[in-house]
């Protein structure tokens, strides 16, 4: 809060919240805590929240078995085999023929 420029809300929530009151003895008489005691280990809470994101994204990537991987690569390679295939003159013509036994078919 004191970092985005809430001064009043940070010190009403300093003074308000038990757990803080360690703090609320620190403030000064602007409102103000000073910067040693907002940071852990001299990483602010933004700082702090952005590297467990970034963790655990890390980790959900780790989660994927290698044969998922795998499986998909030959589901691209597989999918690009048809793409080409229905590109392919011969697979348009032979479609026409296809369409119109399968729709004599159906009226039998």
């Amino acid at each position: 809060l004191q970092q985005e420029n809430l001064t009043s809300t940070c010190q009403t929530f300093i003074l308000e919240s038990s757990n803080l009151k360690e703090y609320a003895e620190h403030c000064t008489d602007e409102g103000f805590i000073p910067a040693c005691l907002l940071s852990l280990f001299g990483k602010n809470l933004t700082t702090i929240l952005n590297e467990y994101v970034a963790m655990k994204a890390k980790e959900t990537s780790n989660d994927v078995p290698a044969i998922m991987s795998s499986l998909w690569k030959k589901l691209d390679h597989t999918l690009s085999q048809i793409r080409s295939m229905q590109s392919s003159p011969g697979f348009v013509a032979n479609q026409r023929v296809r369409t119109r036994s399968g729709i004599a078919e159906i009226k039998r």
